[in-house]
């Protein structure tokens, strides 16, 4: 970064530009400057620009402004240098430099004239060892530590333990196992006490307990003698509860009729509308008789909701269905249906 005392002129150099094409131009008029402190909205000065060598050069301009106290100027503070210009009607702005107020007694040389750049010479000829130089010596030893093993014990030993947070860390387990004072937990001698209080079987006691459990052969024994003692039933006993049995009903409907019942209500549909479906042939006064019919809820036919059923000697054949668009299927042999067929039940 630049740096600048106090009094001394800052300059930063910039050129115009085509907003289309990049092509170095002059600005409309002279473009203008503003100085200001880091983290400060307010600028310190302000200014034109100054046209450079304008007989040789196309829209190169210098930012020059003098770093006065009165101005607001202090040691110690960055400075951002802004400038705006009007190329072809086209206003742009941009930063075009930074730099920092110094003292001259740091910015300069010493009271002996050494500059950095001496110093950092003087610095690098007080020894040509590498890091590297260092580590290859074979034996190192230090012949003199001072206070540092005190200091780093008292160190380790005088942390507070609200400083001990890390996770995982030893410090954090001791904070938050070792929690109470030693002296709090009992002595050898009181858990000798609590120990010598406790009445434990004997080794005679425990073998006695084991000898009396059963081995495999006592307890194959008890089960055999459990199935012995089972007295099941015999085929004449099951024969007469089998009987005992309801296989049909009063009116003679067994469970295989019950069950062709069910399924004959069911194919009928559960809706709350009778519709009566009629099949004809091509005359429409001819039925068609013993016809499947089914009903489905998708013209792809995979959901059915009533069916199938045979049409009678009517051709008809009736549904339960609740309101709405239904699809019917039909299947007879020496037929060819047209399937589906959309049937609105309302």
């Amino acid at each position: 970064m630049i740096e600048y005392e106090i009094d001394e002129y800052f300059e930063f150099h910039l050129n115009t530009q085509t907003p289309g094409t990049g092509a170095a131009v002059d600005a409309d008029a002279l473009p203008t400057w503003r100085c200001y402190e880091e983290n400060n909205d307010t600028a310190e000065d302000s200014g034109n620009c100054a046209k450079r060598e304008d007989g040789s050069t196309t829209g190169y301009y210098i930012a020059r402004g003098q770093c006065t106290t009165a101005l607001g100027y202090e040691v110690g503070k960055k400075y951002i240098v802004r400038v705006a210009a009007i190329v072809g009607g086209v206003t742009g702005a941009a930063p075009v430099g930074m730099f920092e107020m110094v003292t001259s007694d740091v910015a300069r040389e010493g009271a002996d004239s050494d500059t950095l750049e001496t110093l950092s010479d003087q610095i690098d000829g007080t020894s040509t060892h590498t890091a590297a130089n260092v580590w290859a010596v074979g034996t190192r030893t230090l012949t003199s530590v001072g206070t540092l093993v005190a200091d780093t014990a008292a160190a380790v030993w005088e942390i507070a333990t609200s400083g001990l947070t890390t996770v995982g860390s030893i410090g954090k387990l001791l904070v938050d196992n070792i929690n109470a004072a030693i002296s709090s937990r009992a002595t050898p001698a009181q858990v000798a006490t609590e120990l010598g209080t406790y009445d434990g079987p004997t080794k005679a006691e425990m073998d006695a307990a084991f000898a009396a459990l059963m081995t495999a052969a006592d307890v194959n024994a008890e089960v055999d003698s459990a199935l012995a003692d089972y007295d099941g039933p015999t085929e004449a006993e099951m024969n007469t509860a089998h009987a005992l049995l309801a296989t049909e009903g009063a009116d003679g409907d067994t469970l295989e009729t019950l069950s062709d019942q069910i399924d004959g209500v069911a194919t009928h549909g559960a809706g709350a509308i009778t519709a009566v479906y009629t099949l004809y042939v091509t005359d429409t006064t001819t039925p068609i008789v013993g016809v499947d019919v089914w009903i489905t809820s998708d013209v792809g036919g995979a959901t059915s909701v009533a069916g199938p059923l045979q049409t009678n000697g009517s051709g008809q054949v009736t549904f339960y269905l609740d309101a709405g668009t239904y699809y019917v299927w039909r299947q007879k042999a020496g037929y060819n249906f047209d399937n589906p067929q959309t049937w609105e039940v309302s």
